[in-house]
């Protein structure tokens, strides 16, 4: 219901209900009786419960569509994921099944349609009708202001408006719908205080999903499955024997005449780095919406989360200014008592206590909304307020990083679910053997059939794992770099440009080696090989490492209040 109609419900004032943005708007008596009814109908079509899975709090000024791609992401993702990779797996199985042998498919036009578009179909159309597809059985329950509140009846509204806190102390987990302007709004920041004051396990129970997370996704999904396709095209130009055999006498002649070396090994190697590098060259093309997909989301994480390090809830807006006395009581009647006492006799502006309050309540502190009350509140006799700010600043803060990371980090499951379509067109290279016949790629290496063909899913194994996903976080840091030195949009983009086709070919070279060097060794099974190989994989798992264990989440909170300090 909540996903119904593309998201209707998120509309603009009244509008996810009926279409309009409130009774007023409406002309005539009939069409205000009929609107009533059609609000009154999808109130009662939720469900009384005693408790709920998850508590949405999000800004009704935020736009439609984004909080609707927010919580298909929240929902459905998973679902999405899921569906992909088994309907790929259903599809592989049965045309290996009917070709007789798993090495019968090699050159079979349809195996890129059924084992790449035909999932990737799937995915987008389960990442967003997931919900509505399943009718709701996978997917937890949600507590959602526009459908659980009736909005017609204000006897109604106001006793649903005092039970918030009931609400929400019966809700297992909140999911926050960040936007530019949620924490300056007084109303989510008393459904995240509240909250805040009855969980038992804190942030653990805040699911933040910030809005330009699902557009970014599945922008860059979009942009991989373009340049998968045009790989295809180009892998079959490259298998053509006239072409293949004019790129066999390319790297002859660079072996010989300029290196002076006559080693087939070699030339193997020479052969693979250029296919690969003319694979690369989709990648070059899609790389402009990538490399502006990517500054925009970096620009929309570094505004979250320096909005967030800035938090300061007296600052809040109100649609009616009256409210802000009530909202700010209700927040110092959750979180303790005395609101406007002093902190030591200093408030929490001067930014050495609040550095020191931040410390002191931090996840390692083991402090939670009693912890917060009892310790803080009564200890050193502090304004709640300032204690909700510091809560925002410290913990949540160190949550969201803890999540997301920050504005240069992107998490490693992430990576794997943006690169998608290159893991099932490595089923597809696996299966159709470059789409070449089987048997005759494995003998222009001098390899058994089964030994080919191990390489082969042992070499797309480990680039899908380790080589392809390193390309995002890797591609964050160069445009943070080039970031921090220009500050012309253009010359950065132009920069990001160069910088993505460099990064780009050094993924594609890597993964040549990685090949190359699997075959020859296993081919020779001579021992200076195999160290080339064991060296390459300890790099590429050093990369790993860097990109993905090395967690940003506390030297990124420490820098970004150090600037803004």
């Amino acid at each position: 219901m909540v996903t119904a109609g593309w998201g209707a419900v998120f509309g603009r004032g009244l509008t996810g209900t009926i279409g309009v943005a409130s009774l007023d708007d409406l002309e005539t008596e009939a069409a205000r009786m009929q609107a009533h009814e059609a609000y009154t109908s999808a109130f009662r079509k939720c469900q009384a419960v005693t408790n709920v899975d998850v508590f949405v709090s999000h800004n009704w000024g935020a736009r439609r569509w984004v909080k609707f791609l927010a919580v298909c992401y929240f929902l459905n993702l998973s679902m999405a994921i899921k569906c992909t990779l088994a309907s790929a797996l259903f599809c592989a199985t049965c045309k290996v099944l009917k070709a007789g042998s798993l090495a019968g498919l090699g050159g079979d036009p349809w195996i890129m349609p059924f084992v790449v578009y035909l999932p990737m179909s799937i995915f987008f159309i389960m990442f967003f009708f997931g919900q509505t597809i399943t009718r709701g059985r996978w997917s937890p329950s949600l507590w959602i202001d526009k459908l659980c509140v009736l909005q017609t009846d204000e006897s109604m509204k106001a006793k649903a408006v005092s039970a918030f806190p009931v609400f929400l102390a019966r809700s297992s987990q909140m999911l926050v719908l960040w936007d530019d302007d949620y924490f300056d709004r007084m109303w989510c920041n008393l459904e995240l205080a509240t909250f805040t004051r009855f969980s038992s396990q804190c942030t653990q129970k805040i699911h933040f999903v910030p809005m330009w997370l699902a557009p970014w996704l599945l922008a860059f999904i979009l942009m991989d499955l373009l340049s998968v396709s045009m790989l295809r095209f180009i892998s079959n130009v490259i298998s053509e024997p006239a072409v293949f055999s004019m790129m066999m006498a390319s790297c002859n002649y660079f072996q010989a005449d300029v290196l002076g070396i006559d080693s087939r090994d070699l030339n193997l190697l020479l052969v693979y780095v250029a296919t690969c590098v003319a694979g690369c060259t989709p990648y070059y093309i899609t790389a402009v919406p990538s490399v502006l997909a990517f500054l925009n989301k970096m620009r929309k994480h570094h505004s979250m989360l320096r909005q967030i390090v800035r938090f300061d809830v007296r600052a809040a807006k109100c649609a009616l200014e009256s409210d802000r006395q009530l909202v700010e009581k209700r927040i110092g009647e959750l979180l303790g008592s005395r609101i406007g006492s002093s902190c030591n006799g200093n408030t929490l502006d001067n930014r050495q206590n609040l550095h020191n309050l931040s410390n002191l309540y931090s996840p390692a502190s083991g402090l939670c909304s009693g912890g917060l009350r009892t310790t803080l509140m009564m200890a050193q006799n502090l304004d709640p307020l300032d204690c909700f700010n510091a809560y925002v600043r410290g913990p949540l803060m160190e949550a969201v990083l803890e999540k997301v990371g920050d504005s240069t980090h992107v998490p490693y499951r992430l990576c794997l679910v943006a690169s998608l379509p290159m893991t099932l067109f490595s089923v597809v290279d696996l299966l159709s053997c470059s789409n070449e016949r089987c048997q005759l790629s494995a003998g222009e290496v001098n390899l058994s059939l089964e030994g080919y063909m191990g390489s082969l899913a042992s070499f797309w194994l480990l680039n899908d794992l380790m080589i392809y996903p390193i390309a995002q976080p890797l591609l964050f840091r160069m445009l943070s770099l080039i970031c921090s030195a220009i500050q012309h949009s253009a010359a950065r983009i132009l920069l990001g440009l160069l910088g993505a086709v460099v990064l780009y070919t050094y993924i594609f070279v890597c993964s040549a080696l990685l090949l190359s060097l699997m075959i020859i060794s296993l081919r020779t099974l001579r021992s200076e090989w195999l160290a080339a190989l064991l060296l390459l994989i300890s790099v590429l798992a050093g990369q790993m490492w860097v990109a993905f264990r090395v967690s940003p989440a506390r030297a990124g909170s420490r820098k970004m209040v150090s600037e803004i300090s």
